[in-house]
């Protein structure tokens, strides 16, 4: 089919037939992986019908650092559990996600409130720092006033 067509041709459609395939098997992976398609819209429903702060750790299964923070916050989520929400986000399953909040290294988290950022922290944290970091993070998102 191809046998006469020039080459750089042929790498284009290639090119194109990887790419294509690549994304349906990003797409068809984020379903699989929970069995729940984890969109934007999920994301947004966790953030915004939140009355309390909550701390988006963005991360992958494979990070070595990611993992640390994930013991960490699992250590200290009972303790959060009344006054700041926890969610974690797979930057391999939610790429645009984790473009979207500029993330280009992991791990790496927010604490949002009502919608908005007030802190943002790159990097594995102790759990004594941590709780530091969310504590100060809450105070201030409480002080800030809404519209």
């Amino acid at each position: 089919m191809f046998d006469n067509a020039p080459k750089p041709l042929l790498f284009l459609v290639i090119g194109f037939a990887v790419v294509v395939l690549y994304q349906a098997a990003t797409q068809e992976r984020q379903i699989d992986a929970s069995g729940i398609a984890k969109s934007d819209l999920w994301f947004e429903q966790q953030i915004y019908s939140e009355s309390r702060p909550v701390l988006v750790k963005f991360g992958a299964e494979w990070c070595g650092p990611c993992r640390s923070l994930d013991a960490n916050l699992d250590e200290i989520e009972p303790w959060l559990q009344d006054h700041v929400k926890v969610v974690r986000v797979d930057v391999d399953q939610q790429r645009a996600l984790a473009g979207g909040f500029g993330v280009t290294s992991i791990p790496h988290s927010f604490i949002l409130y009502r919608g908005k950022i007030v802190s943002e922290r790159k990097g594995s944290m102790a759990t004594a720092s941590l709780k530091t970091w969310i504590v100060q993070s809450a105070e201030t998102a409480f002080r800030t006033p809404t519209p």
